[in-house]
């Protein structure tokens, strides 16, 4: 086949489908098949939305999976929806020997760069003076910008695999730092709402019964920018504890607060630890199997008066939890009241009136906390290891949290971030989901949830979100123990994740190849992984890294300067990140830099939360806020031991901090660096230049005796 003539009929087509069309870029890829009875060739296109007339499909189609799967020069067997469809859509195809593959990308309705590819060749042809010229650069690999790239044309057969496995059964992916698992987890998303037309074997999931679980509000902000062209806009998308406060509100009628500041309360360190512990599981459990045979007795000694016997029978054969018995039989008492008259009518209003004020009994879950975390005795049962000091201080926690301006039969409104989860446990136990306490109902429940930086997830929060689903299969998790950030949070395993999902003795699938940062970068961050390949490093070429060492506070912020000087005048339009390992020097060192005269013009801003800005020029943040985010160069401000010391959480946290880099990453600091720096020293995978006025040379008087 000739290669450039090829190109020039794909850049003739792409032109004239632009005009017929008027669109930009009706399609990114572009491939053929040889059907081989009757011999015909028909060839394709993948774009953003579905034209059959013009043999363009989504990438979601079943018949794409021949340009992501197939081997060139191989038979595709193609295993689409009913034939009926298919010639509906003048896909008429049964199997045919995948020819070729091209990838497009188009600028102004023009094709600005095709890379082609057919068995034994493969070449790249970019747009010179209105014409495709044959180049020799190499393809490329995932494009970066402000928002989640669109990989559509540019995904690996693993990745498809990834994205297109079952419908039945959950997945769990594995991956090195920018190998794309998250925007891969969000095409997933993308590819399960969607079902071929007419094909009714494939029932797609509703976007707005999808829950997407980010690590922090910044990479849920910037997650979010990218929700609608894969038609997820619809989406809840949040994080752990912004949606747990959230439900909690939802499910509890009277007042909650959370109150971020508890370090300061006694017995604060025990009571973090405990309530992570998975014995808590079981406490829980317990209290409300209790609480559910005291809820019984209750009702059979109130209903006692209006013989309900029937309607107790009703109550213990439901299979349902205790909450929703309540609320079922409530529902049934109000719709027998209102179809009655006279002394029956007065009947059910007494029964309706019995059990609504046991479905309110069952619905003070922040009261309901309180007792659990205070009895001492329950929780010995299910935490053995946990000392009876430790108990007691986290019974006095509690009490000191919700106490605060409460009374003496009921507590006050604050708790802490880290009840949400067992509050939340507590509600999904008694309602088998989350009610609405205005509707109690109606009880929410998941089609789908995906849970991003999964590593971060303790045990109860893991178990919370997997119970918000409707079943395990409906379940995407994604991450990499390397980023594990949150020391606290105990993560359970990827064995056990698997077990928990159902995956029992089954693989976790890793993606391996990054498609973020340079090899250079990447070199560095083998370094620093817990259990590093001995393969060598892919990635795109770049500069190697560099540390700066000055001779204290002014020469280190000049050479902050500098070095943003450089990646600025390499990407102007770059979005460049300087980042702090606290919190409380950001707003300094951003003032100071956005003052500097050699900064003039550029947008210096500081990045925390939802306030992050992802448009080109200067983020100053700290190192908790930029996880699963990425910039064109990354400077690093103190990579010290007392930062990043020389253990399992300072090697994660340096790990994840240098991933962040696409292409530039720096590291200044007036001090000693960390130990985790020295592999990389000796490898010459980082230079190291010092900056500032050097010391002056002084001898000892060992020094003045002979050798």
């Amino acid at each position: 086949m000739d290669l450039a003539q090829l190109a020039h009929d794909l850049d003739q087509e792409f032109r004239s489908t632009c005009a017929q069309l008027a669109r930009d870029t009706p399609w990114f890829v572009a491939f053929a098949l040889d059907r081989t009875s009757p011999t015909k060739r028909s060839s394709y296109k993948i774009g953003p939305a579905r034209v059959p007339d013009f043999n363009i499909i989504e990438w979601k189609h079943p018949l794409a999976a021949a340009y992501y799967e197939g081997e060139l020069g191989e038979v595709f067997e193609f295993d689409g929806p009913p034939s009926e469809t298919r010639d509906r859509d003048k896909l008429r195809l049964q199997d045919g020997r995948l020819v070729y593959t091209a990838k497009a990308t188009a600028r102004g309705r023009v094709l600005s760069r095709l890379e082609l590819s057919e068995k034994g060749a493969a070449a790249v042809f970019v747009e010179v003076d209105g014409a495709l010229s044959r180049d020799g650069e190499a393809p490329r690999s995932m494009p970066v910008g402000a928002a989640l790239p669109d990989i559509r044309a540019l995904l690996s057969a693993e990745q498809y695999r990834l994205i297109t496995a079952s419908r039945e059964r959950p997945v769990i992916i594995q991956g090195r730092a920018g190998s794309g698992k998250t925007t891969v987890a969000l095409y997933r998303m993308s590819w399960l709402t969607y079902a071929p037309e007419g094909d009714t074997s494939v029932r797609p999931i509703d976007p707005s019964r999808v829950l997407i679980v980010m690590f922090n509000a910044a990479l849920r902000s910037f997650v979010q920018t990218s929700l609608e062209p894969l038609h997820l806009e619809k989406a809840q998308i949040a994080t752990f504890h912004h949606w747990a406060l959230q439900s909690v509100k939802k499910a509890y009628g009277g007042l909650l607060e959370v109150n971020p500041d508890v370090k300061s309360l006694p017995g604060a360190e025990a009571a973090v630890r405990l309530k992570k512990h998975l014995g808590m599981l079981r406490a829980l459990e317990a209290f409300v199997q209790s609480q559910t045979t005291r809820a019984r007795a209750w009702l059979v000694e109130r209903l006692a008066p209006y013989h309900a016997t029937k309607l107790i029978e009703r109550f213990d054969a439901m299979t349902v939890p205790v909450g929703r018995r309540f609320v079922v039989l409530k529902g049934e008492a109000l719709r027998e009241r209102n179809a009655a008259k006279g002394n029956t009518q007065a009947r059910w209003d007494n029964i309706y009136k019995v059990l609504k004020q046991g479905v309110d009994r069952l619905s003070k879950y922040k009261e309901e906390l309180l007792s659990v975390l205070t009895d001492e005795q329950l929780l010995a049962q299910h935490i053995p290891d946990a000392s009876r000091a430790d108990l007691a201080a986290l019974a006095g926690f509690q009490r000191a949290l919700q106490g605060a301006g409460g009374t003496g039969r009921r507590p006050g409104p604050k708790v802490s971030f880290d009840d949400l989860a067992l509050l939340l446990r507590l509600i999904q136990i008694k309602n088998g989901g989350i009610p609405d306490a205005e509707d109690d109902e109606n009880v929410t429940v998941y089609d789908h949830v995906m849970i991003d930086e999964v590593q971060d997830f303790g045990a109860l929060e893991l178990r919370v979100l997997f119970d918000a689903v409707r079943s395990r299969s409906g379940v995407t998790v994604v991450g990499d123990h390397n980023q594990k950030i949150v020391p606290s949070a105990e993560f359970i395993g990827w064995e056990k994740l698997a077990s928990e999902l159902g995956f029992s003795g089954a693989a976790v699938t890793q993606l391996t190849v990054s498609h973020r940062s340079t090899r250079p970068v990447l070199a560095l961050a083998r370094t620093l992984e817990e259990e590093p390949s001995s393969a060598e490093a892919e990635g795109r070429d770049g500069p190697t890294p560099r540390l700066f060492q000055t001779d204290g506070t002014a020469s280190l912020r000049e050479a902050i300067v500098a070095e943003l000087k450089q990646a600025l005048a390499e990407a102007p339009q770059g979005h460049h990140c300087v980042v702090c390992r606290w919190p409380r020097v950001v707003q300094e060192l951003c003032e100071w830099l956005a003052a500097s005269k050699d900064l003039a013009g550029v947008s210096v801003r500081v990045g925390h939360n939802t306030n992050f800005v992802f448009e080109p020029g200067v983020t100053v943040t700290n190192a908790q806020q930029i996880k699963g985010l990425e910039f064109d160069s990354v400077i690093v401000v103190d990579p010290t031991e007392a930062h990043y010391p020389a253990n399992a959480q300072g090697r994660r946290d340096l790990y994840t901090v240098i991933t962040r880099a696409r292409d530039r990453l720096a590291m200044v600091t007036a001090y000693a660096p960390t130990p985790l720096l020295d592999a990389a020293f000796e490898g010459g995978l980082v230079t190291r230049e010092l900056v500032g006025a050097l010391a002056p040379v002084t001898f000892t008087e060992d020094d003045e005796q002979p050798f």
